[in-house]
């Protein structure tokens, strides 16, 4: 039988989760079912507290913010015996008993998760930050592209990335325009792509974009 207390208090763990997102939380819920012994460090970055509102995930049909999604998912983990550290993982090292992991204090663990997700590199707008929180400037097409349906959208980025997110959009709008951030732009053939799609193509100089009220100009 284990002494849940005291392997907590040894920090030695079947799993450690890095990133406290819905992935690793929702991992660590999983597991503390299992009766695994779980500890999730998260560095209180996760790109799920930008979401204003959605829709897309699943249990939540009227929608739900990204911060009360994470306060329900981190409540979930920990009822279940998930120990969750805010904390930056700094290194984590090959053990001959598993693995050992240094924040401020080590952790010694079985198995290691990363949950780290991803980083956002935001457009060059003033208050993009803003922007987001009010529901203007979204950061993910496959989230959020169903709110955009017959709606006159702006996809913004590097050429040949944002071209690929402004051909998906054509899904739920045909108001589309392609502004890239970038010297580059896609090739002729692409160009060509576009053009079918019915995609108009400009330069998204800083400044260029700015919020008024529930709409971007």
């Amino acid at each position: 039988m284990v002494n849940w207390d005291t392997s907590r208090h040894e920090r030695s763990f079947d799993c450690l989760i890095v990133g406290g997102g819905p992935a690793g939380l929702a991992a660590a819920t999983y597991l503390g079912r299992f009766r695994r012994r779980v500890i999730v460090v998260d560095a209180d970055e996760s790109r799920a507290k930008w979401i204003p509102l959605t829709r897309n995930c699943p249990g939540f049909p009227d929608g739900i913010t990204g911060p009360d999604l994470l306060d329900r998912l981190e409540l979930q983990a920990t009822r279940y015996g998930a120990s969750l550290v805010h904390d930056r993982m700094v290194s984590i090292r090959r053990t001959k008993a598993g693995f050992l992991a240094g924040d401020s204090s080590p952790i010694r663990a079985r198995s290691v998760l990363i949950a780290t997700g991803i980083v956002d590199t935001l457009p060059d707008l003033p208050g993009a930050t803003d922007m987001i929180q009010a529901g203007v400037l979204r950061l993910c097409p496959i989230c959020d592209g169903y709110e955009a349906i017959d709606k006159r959208v702006a996809v913004i980025g590097p050429a040949e990335h944002a071209m690929k997110k402004a051909l998906f959009m054509r899904t739920f709008t045909q108001d589309l325009t392609l502004l890239i951030t970038d010297p580059s732009e896609p090739s002729p053939d692409k160009l060509t792509k576009l053009k079918r799609a019915g995609i108009e193509i400009g330069v998204c100089r800083p400044n260029a974009v700015c919020a008024t009220g529930r709409e971007a100009v």
